[in-house]
């Protein structure tokens, strides 16, 4: 076999496997990306709902 033919195969299944590596490894990526922004949007309600009790929390100690 030519040495070029054997780079020319070589670099395409190269090229087919960095595909195939693509497709499939970036499919956990997008589950990933939706959990994190739930998640995100989950601590964001958390830090509002404490910014709203932290007076409210001031207040009842002062009392106490």
């Amino acid at each position: 076999m030519e040495p070029i033919v054997a780079i020319i195969i070589t670099f395409a299944f190269s090229l087919a496997f960095a595909a195939i590596g693509w497709f499939v490894g970036s499919r956990p990526v997008a589950e990933w990306r939706r959990r994190a922004e739930e998640q995100q949007g989950e601590a964001k309600e958390a830090r509002e709902r404490l910014a709203r009790m932290a007076p409210e929390l001031a207040t009842m100690s002062d009392r106490a």
